[in-house]
């Protein structure tokens, strides 16, 4: 039974959606792997650039993770996953893996409404097929997900076809990277524009910081109750149009309101734990203008 372009066939056994046919793992590293199975299931992997096999026992709330030593870059290789039923990765490379995140600098696409310079001469030429890209949808939460909402079904070969809606900064990265590394690159594009800072941070970042202890804990306490949050939004918005009215600063475009669940909940929708090189980050620092002083150095001084 095989996992083919990123899509999950019928099996007892079942993978993040992170991990699929023509993914990237990162080189020379114990990159984990992880999914769902029935409780106490013996769940193994095993990777064809060595053939060794890696196990364990699927806990009682279904959930499992193992972790396969990776060998340099090279491939392709086959992942094979079982707990009884095997389902098998296909078109699996081992190089260098990148995770694109921020604003919509990260977010333009190479065409559609970004539309790069020359974007159409990039298009064409966007045969890379050892570089492989993976799209995460957009989605917000009140508490961390378990799995990822993914674009186009899932790791894709990079392409004429499967580059244009791609982030065309992560693109670009990850073509100079093999350039230069003459290695395989995988990047995983997570970015939505417009979005502050502090939503990509886990409550317990945030929770260190007094300016944001006491939203973290309003999202706490609100559980999966999300009108709660939108109600103490309102309010809080309300006294926020008052003062600014007070102050006579014009009320038509002020920056520095985001909506509840946008705000103080470490929401957005990463994909870890994976095996990665690092992060390439591209923002703009707009929308939390109003919010600026909370991020200067403790001893002052702008940053």
């Amino acid at each position: 039974m095989g996992l083919m372009a990123g899509g999950l066939l019928q099996a007892k056994v079942r993978l993040a959606s992170v991990f699929g046919s023509d993914m990237v793992l990162q080189r020379q590293c114990e990159a984990p792997l992880w999914g769902w199975a029935e409780p106490g299931a013996e769940v193994a992997a095993t990777g064809s650039w060595d053939g060794s096999t890696v196990r364990t026992r699927c806990g009682a709330d279904g959930k499992w993770m193992l972790k396969l030593k990776t060998p340099d870059a090279g491939g392709p290789y086959t992942v094979t996953v079982s707990d009884g039923e095997a389902v098998t990765l296909e078109n699996v490379l081992i190089g260098e893996v990148w995770i694109c995140s921020g604003q919509s600098n990260m977010e333009m696409p190479v065409g559609g409404w970004g539309r790069v310079r020359d974007y159409a001469r990039e298009i064409e030429s966007a045969d890379w097929p050892r570089i492989r890209l993976f799209g995460v949808k957009r989605v917000s939460s009140l508490a961390p997900r378990e799995d990822v909402q993914v674009v186009g079904g899932g790791w894709q070969p990079c392409s004429p076809q499967t580059v244009p809606d791609f982030s065309a900064a992560g693109y670009f990265f990850a073509r100079e990277l093999h350039k230069a590394l003459g290695v395989p690159v995988g990047v995983i594009n997570t970015s939505w524009g417009g979005t502050v800072a502090e939503s990509w941070m886990s409550p317990e970042a945030l929770a260190t910081h007094s300016d944001f202890a006491e939203r973290v804990e309003q999202v706490r306490s609100a559980g999966a109750d999300e009108s709660r949050l939108w109600a103490g939004f309102r309010d809080d918005s309300a006294r926020w149009e008052q003062v600014v009215a007070i102050r006579r600063i014009g009320t038509e475009s002020v920056c520095g309101r985001s909506d509840p669940s946008t705000t103080a909940t470490g929401i957005r929708s990463l994909c870890p734990p994976i095996s990665m090189r690092s992060v390439c980050r591209a923002t703009t620092g707009s929308s939390g203008c109003a919010g600026g002083s909370r991020y200067r150095p403790a001893g002052g001084g702008a940053t």
